[in-house]
């Protein structure tokens, strides 16, 4: 009888936790709110080196800015020293839980991150 009462005890505790976090704030897919973007990924976190070839291709093709434009909010971080931010190649890209390295144009960005526009 004892058990049962620490069973259920146990089950309204992860229902309170589950309710306040949210169930979807839980698992890595789409992150947007209606309205903010037309991308199924609201944030991306790009990694770059200003001594990257391939990261001052991204930047002169503003792929970065018209993924902003599109909704997405493009946060940008330098690796200074490789390993910095569990980055061992640039230019590398994260979004919804999973990083993709390597040069992307905007439209293979646009695609990843699942855009309409």
């Amino acid at each position: 009888m004892r058990s049962a009462y620490l069973a259920v005890i146990l089950v309204v505790i992860l229902a309170a936790v589950l309710g306040y976090w949210g169930i979807s704030g839980m698992v890595a897919g789409p992150d947007t709110e209606p309205g903010n973007s037309s991308c199924s990924y609201s944030q991306l976190n790009y990694y770059f080196r200003e001594s990257c070839h391939y990261c001052q291709e991204v930047a002169r093709e503003e792929s970065l800015e018209k993924l902003e434009e599109l909704g997405v909010k493009v946060d940008k971080f330098e690796v200074v020293n490789w390993g910095m931010y569990g980055i061992y190649q640039t230019p590398t890209f994260e979004f919804g839980g999973q990083r993709v390295a390597g040069y992307k144009t905007f439209e293979e960005l646009r695609q990843l991150l699942g855009c309409n526009a």
